[in-house]
């Protein structure tokens, strides 16, 4: 297993706009039967998460930049986030530190029982901050 993020480069489309530039249909999704911090800590069973084309692809983009991302990592940061912003709602932004300098950051939307991941990026913990 890879750990981690390798390193940061620049590469155009990797950030926090990817977002605003929407999304597609959901092409796989996994069922969680955990609690969900981000519904106030409520048990969640049989919850679905879903992954657009533009998350799945995303793996693969970062990789080709040495950054390593798993789908695990990605479902930790929805399940259990160190912070949620809420500033973009209805969308959703889920964040995880990752190593000591890096967070992960989700951009999802959740509508009932189904969470859709629009898309998911590394950021630096000095312009996130932690909570």
């Amino acid at each position: 297993m890879r750990a981690g993020v390798a390193k940061l480069a620049y590469a155009p489309g990797l950030g926090p706009g990817a977002a605003r530039r929407g999304g597609s249909s959901p092409l796989s999704g996994t069922t969680l039967r955990s609690e969900h911090r981000a519904l106030g800590g409520r048990p969640n069973k049989d919850k679905m998460i879903y992954f657009t084309k533009h998350a799945k692809n995303k793996f693969l983009v970062l990789e080709k930049h040495n950054i390593y991302i798993s789908e695990k990592q990605v479902k930790e940061a929805i399940e259990n986030p160190d912070d949620i912003d809420h500033s973009r709602m209805p969308l959703l932004i889920a964040q995880s530190q990752i190593d000591s300098n890096h967070v992960l950051r989700v951009v999802y939307k959740q509508k009932d029982k189904d969470i859709k991941v629009i898309t998911f990026y590394p950021g630096r913990i000095k312009q996130y901050g932690i909570s």
